[in-house]
């Protein structure tokens, strides 16, 4: 039984570490997002020229202008919808158009409000785009050729083309990432943190019965005396007693004398 539970406590060990060093490296790769740090701002990005150089990292974005919400995508769990991806046109700074996706209600709710906003604009109810732009952080991902046809169905209805601005084919993905990552991180260091404490748990039960010895130990034969006088020795010195040959004849005395 020990040797079990000195294998399971190792066992226990390693998938603990191996937790850890992997909560370590998602958190480290994913720093940027988790921690708020080295997001680059658009804006700064397009005046660069280096959009296309910082595919796959962390951007920033204060949305002004939404022309579109061109496209939805359902996410279904045994047949329960269990959220919906909302895919939007975004009018940007320098007049160019990009792809943003959100799933949030506040942040969606947002985009709406922005979406109704710019089209007032358009049709001359009012004078500006927006008072309240969306701050968002998203990644900057590659556009799937699923989400490219509906973007480029709603640039041709828009009558938008890049012979008149630049149209970058990318994603900026800001379906909660922040909040996913950072759970994701500390459920990773919660398990790791958990097994750990169940091999040194494992451990010091090991060693508390190491030291108590084994559970059953032979303590050896005792005597059992029940109280009464001993019929041999001191305590009946003096008493009157056959010897056992003499009080073996008694009692098979040969019935014929």
């Amino acid at each position: 039984m020990n040797k079990q539970k000195k294998s399971g406590g190792w066992i226990l060990l390693i998938l603990g570490i191996v937790f850890f060093l992997f909560a370590s490296v998602f958190t480290i790769s994913e720093s940027e997002m988790i921690f708020g740090k080295k997001v680059s701002n658009i804006n700064k990005l397009l005046e660069q020229g280096s959009l296309a150089d910082n595919l796959d990292s962390y951007i920033e974005i204060d949305v002004d202008a939404v022309l579109d919400n061109f496209a939805e995508r359902t996410h279904k769990t045994y047949g329960i919808t269990t959220g919906k991806d909302q895919y939007y046109l975004i009018w940007l700074d320098d007049d160019s158009m990009i792809a943003l996706t959100a799933n949030g209600k506040k942040d969606t709710a947002e985009l709406d409000r922005v979406y109704d906003e710019t089209w007032d604009y358009l049709d001359e109810k009012t004078a500006y785009l927006t008072e309240n732009p969306v701050h968002l952080k998203g990644k900057l991902v590659n556009m799937g050729d699923d989400v490219k046809k509906f973007f480029q169905e709603s640039l041709d209805y828009l009558e938008v083309s890049s012979a008149d601005r630049d149209i970058y084919y990318y994603v900026i993905d800001c379906n909660d990432s922040q909040l996913l990552l950072i759970g994701v991180a500390v459920v990773l260091f919660g398990l790791s943190a958990l097994l750990l404490v169940l091999f040194a748990t494992t451990r010091r039960s090991l060693r508390n019965a190491a030291a108590e010895g084994p559970a059953m130990q032979d303590g050896g034969i005792e005597a059992k005396y029940s109280g009464s006088e001993p019929l041999f020795g001191p305590a009946n010195e003096g008493a009157k007693m056959s010897q056992p040959a003499d009080r073996l004849a008694e009692l098979y005395e040969d019935p014929k004398k």
